[in-house]
């Protein structure tokens, strides 16, 4: 099975395997600019998102039949794992989904939840949920915070 780590930042998207190492100097931020419309995170911005992620992984050229485990240390995941999974440190395909339909069918709380950054949060689950979905990945792991500062 494949190891997919992963980085998805506000200005830029970093993923990578055993075989490569696959950086785009766009991040969230530019991703929520081009399908978030009138700072309105409904049916049709989450299109807009999964049409724009699907390219965006069309990209990774990484074959969809290699089964992958994916980790990576986001604080966005961090609040995924908070507030959807109960603080997993893993999270299965099964839930994801599950977490990821509790947002769609309640996607006003979500936004009220998560306040200023809810079109960056809901958009940044968005994109793991594809990524879940396009590069066959079975699992992701959430690693543990870097607490160091520079």
């Amino acid at each position: 099975m494949q190891q997919l780590q992963f980085q998805l930042g506000l200005a830029q998207l970093d993923f990578q395997t055993e075989q490569q190492n696959i950086h785009f100097d766009h991040g969230l931020v530019a991703l929520v600019q081009k399908c978030v419309r009138h700072q309105r995170f409904d049916a049709l911005a989450i299109e807009y998102l999964i049409y724009e992620i699907e390219e965006i992984l069309e990209r990774l050229q990484l074959d969809y039949q290699t089964q992958r485990n994916a980790q990576s240390n986001d604080e966005m995941l961090h609040i995924l794992a908070q507030t959807f999974f109960e603080h997993a440190t893993l999270i299965e395909r099964q839930s994801l989904e599950h977490g990821f339909n509790e947002m769609i069918e309640h996607t006003e709380y979500y936004q009220n939840l998560f306040g200023e950054q809810a079109i960056i949060q809901l958009s940044y689950f968005v994109f793991i949920r594809e990524m879940m979905h396009h590069l066959n990945i079975q699992h992701i792991q959430v690693l543990a915070q870097n607490t160091s500062s520079p």
